[in-house]
């Protein structure tokens, strides 16, 4: 008889003074926001996360408008805020605790930001801005209250300083019109803007007049045509409008309309005709349309999001806004919004997880970002874990030199950090989990940087999609472990603590969103629902809910609407998540062939993958896009007892452990009917029990 084994696909107080407020609203980027590369299409996202002293690295899909974490940068003392040049081949980060400002290089290909320098500037800087031209950039210095000009090397990135000059007191933001010839600059402390003319040839500011704003200027936005400025004033609650002056750069003042409580960041669309404003105290966001004659405002419909938004960004294309969010409510998170074409009016669509951010900034290029797969992780029950490289062209596997690498007593699952710097190996019999560096330029060689204890019988690991909470599966403890990610230490899993989950817990997996993690519990048959607070990572149980006998596997496909749930019975389970509270509600079910092993969902959400019954098969589900329902398609051979199938991050192909045949398959998946075809068995070590995909963005 063959045997059974049980697996998780690795996938990928509010009480601020107003200072504080104010200064963690990025003012990075500039208003107009030019687009950043060859072509409008979105591609990369950059969240600096001030509390982490970090630099968060997004892929955006232009379709959806959703975010994949895919990697950060440490970027030394608290970085508030940043930028991309408009040529999209550096990114400069304003470290407000250290009076500097840090140079990186971007890789247009993957995203990756490469440190370079970093250079002095004055003191407390807030708020960065590059010319049109990507020639110079200008920093706004809170406490020095000056702006500092610095001429960009084009080919390194490297900055050579000016000469600083006089701005207001406390200035908040620093923007520059899109002809390049005029800089503005929103002043805190002395609730007025200054403005200055650019020197062609060296970037040297020389001041205009400064004009008077409501209370609190904290932030500048401006029309892509140049013709008006627009700031939003913390302290009066309100958003000041001015024209300016095509030749001089002059400001007038033109009006000024009600905004929420606490407006404490603001965003023009790229068409020109809509303002956003993020309302730090309101929780929500307002939108405005811009009277394309006097450039005055006039209310439209904007979105309360039970949150404390304090940046908003529009993307590139037009399509969506992001809100990065800082309180006990909202926690570390982006929330997206869909912008409507003709009204302007923005509707909340989901949220994106994400480190303490205070500022983003985006760039562009002529395709949207792909994924290839490149290495590939199973765990073996003998006590190791083995190493692949995938063929991006085929998918095939080789294993690595080196491999394979020494895990604890009996590893049962595996997770790959989000960024692809980590494995994480949970070891069934020594209580422990093994934490193994991917070497940096090493082929995929793993290399063992510590072991953690957990409770009896560690079964499933699962990371939340911004790498910043681990949470361990104890069956024989019935408990689950909580652990956060530290990223001063190497990604070293840091206990916080345990909680009772049902009797023998097994499978594990956070949502999209980083909001709910959901536990089944093989013992109860039921579904524990948890509610993780997104600053510390614990967990509060928010339901149970009944899965059928004996569940051991779960899956959530990528969008967080659905969960997929496999037992010891010849169905497949449907339950929709409640976006609110993270609870499920059963909707349908599917014949499976015998009692299957695994399940899994493909990138794009269109496709479920179910390993294992009668037959050592594979089969193919699709996906009822608007109720999760699944239709039964092809079965594939793939060899004896396949217990663990995977999908790579491309969508392009998937992968089995076949723990009595001793051997990984793969498959090649048909883009338009998710039918698997086998193109390759491998033999590896014994009982390959799991196995996770690594990919890259290109």
């Amino acid at each position: 008889m063959k045997m059974k084994f049980f697996f998780v696909r690795a996938v990928l107080f509010v009480s601020f003074t107003v200072m504080f407020i104010s200064c963690l609203s990025g003012c990075g980027g500039g208003g107009s926001d030019p687009l950043i590369g060859s072509s409008g299409i979105p591609r990369f996202a950059y969240v600096t996360n001030h509390q982490e002293n970090m630099i968060s690295i997004y892929a955006i899909n232009p379709q959806t408008g959703q975010w994949r974490y895919i990697g950060r940068q440490a970027s030394q003392v608290y970085p508030i805020s940043i930028v991309v040049t408009p040529s999209g081949k550096f990114a400069y980060s304003a470290n407000f605790n250290n009076d500097r400002l840090y140079i990186y290089t971007v890789d247009t290909a993957t995203g990756a930001l490469r440190y370079g320098s970093s250079s002095a500037t004055g003191a407390g800087p807030r708020s960065l801005a590059v010319d049109p031209t990507s020639r110079f950039i200008y920093v706004a210095n809170y406490t020095g209250n000056s702006v500092s000009v610095y001429a960009i090397n084009q080919t390194t990135g490297a900055l050579t300083p000016g000469t600083d000059i006089a701005a207001g007191t406390n200035p908040m933001c620093v923007i520059v019109d899109p002809s390049g010839k005029f800089v503005y600059v929103a002043n805190e402390g002395s609730n007025n803007i200054s403005a200055y003319t650019i020197n062609q040839t060296t970037g040297a500011l020389t001041a205009g007049t400064a004009v008077p704003a409501g209370t609190q200027p904290v932030f500048l936005a401006m029309d892509p045509s140049g013709k008006f400025i627009y700031s939003a004033n913390l302290g009066s609650n309100n958003v000041s409008f001015f024209t300016i002056n095509q030749t001089t750069g002059a400001l007038t003042a033109t009006g000024s309309i009600a905004a929420g409580i606490s407006p404490i960041s603001i965003a023009v669309d790229p068409t020109g005709k809509y303002v956003y404003v993020a309302n730090w105290g309101s929780h929500g966001v307002s939108a405005y349309t811009i009277n394309q004659t006097t450039g005055a405002l006039t209310a439209g419909t904007g979105a309360v999001s039970g949150m404390n938004p304090i940046h908003i960004k529009v993307d590139p294309s037009g399509k969506f806004a992001y809100a990065s969010n800082a309180s006990n409510i909202a926690g570390n998170s982006i929330t997206l919004y869909t912008i409507n074409q003709t009204t302007g009016a923005l509707t909340p669509v989901g949220i994106i997880p994400s480190r303490a951010g205070s500022s983003i900034a985006m760039t562009t290029g002529s395709a949207a970002v792909a994924f290839e797969p490149k290495y590939a992780y199973a765990v073996h029950g003998a006590g190791y874990v083995s190493a692949l490289s995938i063929n991006p062209a085929n998918g095939w596997l080789t294993e690595i030199a080196g491999s394979p690498f020494l895990a604890g007593d009996h590893p049962s699952q595996l997770a790959i950090d989000p960024s692809g710097t980590h494995v994480y190996v949970t070891n069934a019999y020594d209580a422990t989990v093994t934490v193994f560096t991917i070497l940096p330029d090493g082929g995929g060689e793993i290399q063992l940087q510590a072991t953690v204890p957990t409770q009896f019988s560690p079964f499933s690991i699962a990371v939340d999609p911004a790498a910043r909470f681990a949470y361990v599966t104890n069956r024989s403890s019935n408990s689950i472990s909580i652990f956060t990610i530290n990223y001063q230490h190497f990604q070293t899993l840091v206990a916080l603590g345990t909680i009772a989950a049902g009797n023998e817990p097994t499978a594990s997996a956070v949502d999209a969103t980083g909001r709910f993690l959901y536990v089944v519990n093989y013992g109860s048959n039921d579904i524990s629902v948890f509610r993780i607070n997104q600053i510390t990572g614990n967990l509060t149980l928010q339901a149970t809910t009944v899965a059928g006998a004996q569940p051991r596997y779960i899956a959530i496909d990528p969008a967080g609407r659905f969960v997929y749930v496999i037992g010891n019975e010849a169905i497949i389970r449907c339950l929709e998540i409640n976006q609110a509270n993270g609870t499920l509600v059963a909707v349908s079910v599917a014949t499976t062939v015998g009692s299957p092993d695994s399940v899994t969902v493909d990138p794009t959400g269109r496709f479920v993958y179910v390993s294992g019954g009668s037959g050592d098969n594979v089969t193919a589900y699709s996906v009822n896009s608007a109720t999760g329902a699944l239709t039964p398609g092809t079965a594939t051979h793939a060899d004896y007892a396949p217990w663990c199938v995977a999908v790579d991050p491309s969508g392009k192909f998937a992968y089995t452990t076949n723990g009595q045949a001793n051997s990984f398959s793969v498959f090649s998946i048909n883009d338009a009917t998710g039918t698997l075809t086998k193109t390759q068995d491998l033999i590896t070590g014994m009982n390959p029990y799991f196995i996770g995909i690594l990919g890259s963005a290109k």
